[in-house]
């Protein structure tokens, strides 16, 4: 077996493998391609010619302690059914983490597709599930609720009031102006609803009259219900549903991570830190 880079004639089959496995839109597999992808960091398994195994990482950095941290984000590991149980995953996670390491990262992160994968990436590279989220579900209620003040879609605002919001935090994942403008353009196309407002953002879309908040963050919860009370009302749904940080309760793993630096391993405490991860 060998694990090597991708070459061009591999992005079609690459592209195809994507979306055997994940499902995702043509839409959100090329511009996956366009914005993410790099070659570099890329790894592939291929048997007989045919790309059996894939993984990629982009870099995702961390701040904490007044520092910048750099990481990477691993995602898109995948093989195709015919060749799974032997072994591929874990070679090219092995091979990855040696890459990532090998290029000054401190730190790696994935966000495993199911909850049986956190054992799987935990035996096979040492991730530990450290984010974790609660769940939650609000009914709409028949208070009237009024719009909060709200600005046009600008990255620069979007990036500028996530800095703003995350200065009192010793731990999250930074975004510039870059990664928000991203974002707007993997999900505005696919129906995502961005609204920025005086006190905090909301991201959301809407499906069989149920509103699913793909990011939030408010300087208040109570802002956050109102915001989420509104567009129930003004889109006619039954329900909404979110995602919260447990704030180091044992709740829903969301995400796990690898310390490549051993200076970090002595100082990182899963009960006092909070992330936001932004990678809904």
């Amino acid at each position: 077996m060998q694990i090597i880079h991708p070459n061009l004639d591999d992005t079609a089959e690459l592209k195809a493998l994507w979306k055997n496995i994940f499902q995702d839109t043509d839409f959100y597999i090329d511009l996956f391609f366009q914005k993410k992808y790099v070659p570099e960091n890329t790894f592939l398994v291929k048997i007989d010619g045919c790309i059996a195994s894939m993984l990629y990482f982009f870099p995702a950095d961390f701040y904490f302690c007044e520092c910048s941290v750099p990481a990477a984000y691993i995602c898109g590991v995948a093989t195709r059914p015919e060749y799974r149980g032997q072994g591929y995953s874990r070679e090219i996670l092995f091979k990855a983490i040696d890459a990532i390491r090998q290029r000054g990262y401190k730190a790696a992160f994935l966000i495993p597709a199911s909850e049986s994968l956190f054992a799987f990436y935990q035996k096979n590279g040492g991730f530990q599930p450290y984010f974790y989220l609660k769940k939650r579900e609000m009914e709409r209620n028949n208070t009237p609720t009024e719009k909060q003040k709200e600005f046009p879609f600008s990255a620069k605002k979007f990036s500028e009031f996530y800095a703003k919001l995350n200065q009192d935090n010793q731990f999250y994942c930074e975004k510039k102006e870059k990664d928000f403008e991203e974002l707007f353009a993997f999900y505005q196309p696919e129906g995502c609803q961005f609204h920025l407002f005086e006190e905090g953002y909301l991201i959301f879309y809407i499906e069989k009259q149920i509103l699913y908040v793909m990011e939030s963050f408010f300087e208040s919860e109570d802002t956050l219900e109102k915001a989420i009370q509104f567009y129930m009302a003004e889109n006619n749904c039954k329900k909404a549903f979110l995602t919260v940080p447990a704030c180091g309760e044992k709740a829903t793993p969301y995400a796990s991570l690898l310390i490549l630096d051993n200076h970090f391993k002595k100082i990182f405490n899963t009960e006092k830190n909070y992330v936001n991860l932004m990678l809904n």
